[in-house]
């Protein structure tokens, strides 16, 4: 983007009034980007770890509270099982194919043998290096929902680079999308939740906004967690929204993924209470 075009971007939000979060800006921002892949719902954060983070806690509240786990390919993005870890869920590790997605009957096991309740499992899909098939996308959900397991499908950088016949959202409970270095859209930071179901949509839009919602009151029921401060600036939305709809969009980067089984972080002592 022409940057005379960003400084008038940044100019009418700062004559706006409104330089924090949820906004006019941040709240047209999720609406257009919505209607750009096609979901009912999405929520920008201040990161896609910040925006999988609210949503992994708004998961996690049909569950009981001894103990889950989040099902993440071996090859994966850190983020699928180090968050996991910091909102108090075991990931459970799952055999990836060539292209990083997940082994369908290594799910299957994991799925069926699990001893604890399972959060989601996430699916790393890097639609701009590989011709993943929405065949497998649909086996992929529908062996998710038979285990009534909600399907978080990460797509990182990839805004814009799948190119099915029906939208992303259509094979998956809940969408993630990266906005820093290295996205189609890179506006330093920011991540976002693409959904279809609107009670989800209002548990994690209170989970990233100190536990409100739109309104001014609180929204959850609270003990140990008020929800966290995970918004975004009006800024890095309006941004976003200028992107999306000149479609002024880069080929990513590819995902940064890595064999995380065996990091030594999972040797920590709370990585092992967490795990045991």
């Amino acid at each position: 983007m022409d940057e005379k075009i960003i400084r008038e971007i940044e100019n009418e939000v700062l004559e706006s009034g409104v330089w924090g979060t949820m906004g006019d800006k941040s709240i047209s921002a999720g609406k257009t980007f919505a209607k750009f892949i096609g979901a009912n719902y999405a929520l920008f954060c201040h990161s896609n770890d910040g925006a999988y983070e609210a949503l992994l806690r708004s998961f996690g509240k049909r569950l009981e509270k001894y103990g889950d786990f989040v099902v993440v390919g071996e090859n994966s993005y850190p983020s699928d099982s180090l968050v996991a870890l910091c909102v108090g869920s075991a990931p459970l590790f799952c055999k990836t194919n060539e292209d990083n997605t997940l082994n369908v009957d290594d799910l299957k096991a994991k799925l069926k043998g699990a001893c604890m309740p399972v959060r989601a499992v996430v699916l790393d899909t890097d639609f701009a290096y590989f011709d993943i098939k929405e065949e497998y996308l649909a086996e992929v959900y529908a062996l998710c929902k038979s285990a009534n397991v909600p399907l978080i499908i990460n797509a990182g950088g990839n805004v814009g680079t799948y190119n099915g016949k029906k939208p992303l959202v259509e094979y998956g409970d809940a969408l993630l999308f990266d906005f820093g270095e290295g996205s189609a859209i890179d506006v330093g930071m920011s991540g976002a939740v693409a959904l279809n179901d609107e009670k989800t949509y209002s548990d994690v839009l209170a989970y990233h906004n100190c536990g409100r919602g739109l309104d001014d009151g609180c929204s959850l029921e609270m003990d140990e967690t008020v929800g966290g401060d995970l918004r975004v600036s009006e800024w890095t939305c309006a941004l976003i929204e200028r992107y999306l709809t000149e479609n002024d969009l880069r080929k990513p980067n590819k995902m940064n993924v890595v064999y995380m089984k065996d990091q030594p972080v999972f040797e920590s002592d709370y990585a092992k209470k967490i795990m045991k």
